[in-house]
């Protein structure tokens, strides 16, 4: 919960503020006669800066300085139009990882409403266990106190179970409906991201290369190019100005196109209260499967044999003295009866003779030894037990705030809008522009500034390069 509401708070900061200063300082910038070489800014990533930034740039190509005025103003825009991109592009990340995570804790109330059904399960499955116990004299008592508990805590987690149930229906679709969002949100960052990294921070390079080769031609046969690329400039300027317009449109007017998350500021603060509850309930699963599983355990008894020896004749014709053992085993369920259950067992087990003798030897010490026997193991097996569970309910009071608010959720989250950027399409499907503005036309422009290409290392860049002048 504590991303969620950072996040929210993140949100906020982008939705009130514009982008802060470090932000908002341009990624790149072509150099003038006196510099070397073009390098990015400081605080900017190598991997992240726009080509132009890179190494192996022709240094002609980076020389705006003696360029006409439309070539000069179509690079400062275009370097303004990048750096807002950028902005726009980390806002629709922030909006994006918020409804991720609104989704996330949403889903909180599903996992809540499993544990339940577990633990409504688990109890049924532990009233069984210890019904099962009650056949052990040492248990019996324990285990009939087990079961009253189990009984009154199934009424409170069946009702409990079925108020969540009711609850996780009613934000569901909330849910369902952010994720959604959250993965429109990605799409568009993705768009932006592709136009901003694949066009805009390119247009150094067609810029600077149309800059240096018209300082390379004789200034005779200037005039006619220069006007050429300053139309072509102007024209393509027009369209990166539209689309800076509609880009900080974006940044600065979000709505209704980038919503605002503050309406889910109030499920915030209640999911995290119902974050402890989430906790509680788990723990209360836990303890009921603990002890069912240690019922189970002292169960196998249940399924044990006990046995005693006792000697009696087996003569043969060379050693008519001869004497043999015959071995009795008694089950636990027999032995937990009494001693007449456990003498009409071992009667009904041995032969007549063999019966014979062992009442001639005495059956009583040999019952008497049964009994022991089972006991101590059951007292040993019973160790292992905690009879002593905590069954009662965690406090559903978080959930009545957050189930009296969220009525209106689904509704909410219908009104969460994005723009599907296609490059495709003449306005890239941004809203509010002006249709008669292509924006596609400004990667188009890179041939006719660069029609030998973009490549920094190409040495004759200006071949042929006349831009329609004879």
């Amino acid at each position: 919960m504590k991303n969620l509401i950072a996040a929210a708070a993140l949100l906020a900061a982008f939705i009130i503020y514009p982008a802060a200063d470090a932000a908002a300082k341009p990624p790149f910038r072509l150099a003038g006669k006196k510099q070397a070489a073009v390098q990015p800014q400081p605080e900017e990533d190598q991997d992240a800066a726009p080509l132009m930034a890179r190494p192996g740039t022709p240094q002609y190509a980076a020389d705006l300085q003696g360029a006409g005025a439309p070539l000069q103003k179509l690079n400062e825009d275009s370097l303004t139009l990048y750096r807002d991109q950028a902005a726009l592009i980390a806002r629709v990340e922030t909006v994006k990882e918020f409804l991720d995570t609104s989704a996330s804790s949403l889903g909180l109330l599903e996992t809540i409403d499993s544990d339940l059904k577990a633990t409504e399960a688990g109890l049924k499955t532990l009233d069984g266990a210890a019904e099962a116990a009650e056949a052990i004299p040492q248990a019996r008592e324990k285990a009939k106190k087990v079961r009253v508990s189990v009984a009154a805590a199934l009424k409170d987690i069946t009702a409990a179970r079925q108020r969540m149930d009711a609850v996780v229906a009613k934000t569901r679709p909330a849910r369902e409906k952010m994720e959604s969002a959250a993965s429109k949100a990605g799409k568009l960052r993705l768009a932006l991201w592709g136009v901003n990294e694949g066009v805009i921070a390119k247009m150094p390079y067609p810029i600077g290369i149309a800059a240096g080769c018209l300082a390379k031609m004789p200034a005779d046969k200037r005039p006619c190019p220069q006007g050429k690329v300053d139309s072509k400039a102007g024209s393509i300027d027009s369209l990166v100005v539209e689309y800076d317009r509609v880009v900080k449109l974006l940044i600065y007017t979000p709505e209704p196109w980038l919503p605002s998350m503050k309406f889910f500021d109030p499920f915030s603060a209640e999911l995290a209260e119902l974050e402890r509850l989430r906790e509680d309930v788990a723990a209360l699963l836990g303890r009921v499967e603990k002890l069912e599983d240690e019922l189970h355990g002292l169960l196998r008894i249940l399924n044990m044999k006990f046995g005693f020896s006792f000697p009696y004749p087996n003569p043969s014709w060379r050693n008519p003295a001869r004497m043999s053992h015959y071995h009795v085993n008694i089950g636990f369920r027999k032995i937990a009866k009494g001693a007449d259950a456990i003498e009409d067992e071992i009667e009904h087990i041995l032969s007549g003779f063999l019966w014979r003798v062992l009442k001639g030897i005495g059956v009583g010490k040999f019952v008497n030894d049964l009994k022991d026997q089972a006991e101590h193991e059951a007292n040993r097996m019973m160790r292992s037990v905690h009879f002593d569970i905590n069954l009662d309910l965690p406090d559903f009071g978080a959930l009545d705030a957050f189930d009296a608010s969220i009525g209106d959720l689904p509704a909410l989250c219908d009104g969460l809008k994005f723009p599907a950027i296609d490059a495709s399409l003449p306005d890239f499907g941004f809203p509010g522009v002006n249709a008669s503005l292509p924006f596609g036309e400004i990667e188009n422009s890179f041939k006719f500034f660069s029609p030998n290409g973009l490549l920094p290392d190409l040495p004759n860049i200006c071949d042929g390069v006349s831009y329609g002048c004879n």
